[in-house]
């Protein structure tokens, strides 16, 4: 039987976890659900997404109209995937659960994120103002995806005629993309700057032609 994993603290949707609830065939743990209810639900549910909640979703998540099941609106989504970025088993946790970014108590409920954040604009997505900042009212805000990339950890800034720009805005114009130099830089090496400075000058002697931008 494998090491006992210590679920205490943890939030699985509208639970978090207070501790252990008794000793059984199955490790149970007391869960308290945002709406004030406690309940012992087993680790196997909750690590697999079964139980999320008290029951009391099937009334938020319904009556303010944004998540009913096959009409999911844009607002609800970002919420959705808000939570789904700060899971230890979310595909790029290392730029979210392992920095330690999380979601705050407050937004495990839909309706308070609603209130706080207002419906989606169209074209918009949910942005961090800090990238190294929580989930949380006064840090999030609806941006246009440009903005967003300019605020990603990834923007790689590099140095263009003695500018400092985004490698992303860097190479517009310049008959290559930022593809190109990752490209570059995974095939001979060196720093994202190197391998733009590279494709910058046999673009440059190309007469910055657009080409694939590497050799």
């Amino acid at each position: 039987m494998g090491k006992l994993i210590d679920l205490s603290g943890h939030q699985f949707g509208l639970w978090t976890v207070l501790g252990r609830a008794g000793a059984t065939y199955q490790p149970m743990w007391l869960c308290l659900c945002v709406c004030g209810q406690q309940r012992a639900v087993s680790g196997a549910n909750l690590r697999s997404g079964q139980s999320t909640n008290c029951g009391c979703a099937r009334v938020h998540f319904t009556s303010h109209g944004h998540g009913k099941r096959g009409a999911r609106t844009p607002t609800y989504r970002s919420w959705r995937a808000m939570h789904s970025r700060c899971k230890p088993n979310y595909k790029q946790a290392e730029d979210y659960f392992r920095r330690g970014i999380s979601v705050c108590d407050r937004w495990n409920d839909f309706t308070l994120f609603l209130s706080d954040m207002g419906e989606r604009p169209e074209g918009m997505t949910l942005d961090r103002i800090d990238n190294d900042g929580d989930y949380e009212p006064g840090n999030c805000r609806w941006a246009a995806v440009p903005t967003q990339r300019r605020n990603c950890r990834r923007i790689n800034p590099v140095e263009l005629n003695g500018k400092t720009l985004p490698l992303k805005d860097a190479t517009a114009g310049l008959g290559f993309s930022d593809s190109a130099v990752y490209q570059e830089q995974k095939r001979k090496g060196g720093s994202v700057q190197e391998a733009f400075n590279r494709v910058y000058a046999r673009a440059k002697a190309r007469g910055f032609q657009r080409y694939a931008g590497f050799e």
